[in-house]
């Protein structure tokens, strides 16, 4: 029998760079899962991202959309009224029992469906022609303050 002597060099050698020790299988997975777990909160944050941009393309549509609503009823044949008509506040909940009001009333019924918390307001410059349209909706926050978004456009009608 040969002691560990008598062996050649490269026996020796082999014999203590076999394998890896525990440690160092500790140590990877250590990194392998931090490295996991960056990936999962960069998957993360583009999911919210994405779903904060859908939102607020819809926001744009829907104001959009009131816009083309006003213009195809600039004036009103019975009463004369111009699309100053259409004004109404966003904390209104008062809408006129008109054409116009029933145009306001559909609209906010799709802002409510389609945002979280959806709600608009619209306002009218005369003497300029300008229509501004305001739309809010609610994001979950845990900062009250940064809760409600809010999207606003202006068009000349």
């Amino acid at each position: 029998m040969k002691s560990a002597r008598s062996l050649p060099r490269a026996s020796r050698n082999a014999r203590r760079i076999g394998g890896m020790t525990i440690i160092e299988v500790l140590v990877t997975l250590v990194i392998v899962s931090v490295g996991l777990l960056g990936v999962v909160a960069l998957q993360l944050t583009t999911l919210r991202n994405n779903q904060n941009a859908s939102v607020r393309s819809q926001a744009a549509m829907l104001a959009s959309d009131m816009l083309d609503r006003m213009r195809s009823n600039r004036y009103d044949r019975t009463t004369g009224e111009g699309p100053e008509r259409f004004q109404i506040g966003i904390g209104e909940d008062e809408v006129p029992a008109t054409t116009a009001g029933d145009e306001i009333r559909r609209w906010r019924l799709v802002l409510d469906e389609q945002l979280p918390e959806g709600r608009g307001g619209i306002d009218y410059d005369d003497d300029t022609n300008l229509v501004t349209i305001t739309i809010q909706w609610g994001e979950r926050s845990e900062n009250p303050d940064e809760r409600i978004l809010s999207f606003e456009t202006s068009s000349e009608i």
